[in-house]
């Protein structure tokens, strides 16, 4: 994570998800469809390492704990209950606008990843 910095990597998990969502939005054949499958799991991984990096770095460390754990259940409730309306979403909104539906999410996010970094290194550039 020092390496690349943890806002890069979590940029590059929304360029991996937004490509699942192009993989996804091509169809239902095989290759469309395995690849949709493998870049949610990679680009999902990128985001929540980076944004469980960024959660450590605000707290204190008596904080870190209870906010990861939170962080944690936040995490696992939300993915259970989408996980419980998955099928009815699909059958609601069907496979072409439930993966569309990503694509302004991801724009959302990215724009708060580049927020944040600008106004880091503006406080970088204050501090010298």
């Amino acid at each position: 994570m020092a390496r690349f910095g943890v806002l890069r990597i979590m940029l590059t998990g929304i360029v991996i998800l937004a490509a699942h969502a192009g993989m996804a939005l091509t169809g239902t054949v095989f290759g469309s469809f395995l690849g949709a499958l493998v870049l949610p799991g990679v680009g999902w991984n990128f985001l929540c390492i980076g944004g469980t990096t960024l959660l450590t770095e605000i707290y204190t460390p008596p904080e870190r704990a209870r906010a990861q754990a939170t962080n944690d259940l936040t995490i696992f409730a939300v993915g259970l209950a989408s996980s419980l309306a998955a099928g009815a979403l699909l059958q609601q909104l069907g496979w072409q606008t439930l993966n569309a539906v990503l694509l302004p999410w991801l724009g959302i996010a990215a724009l708060a990843i580049l927020w944040l970094a600008m106004s880091r290194t503006k406080q970088a550039q204050q501090a010298a």
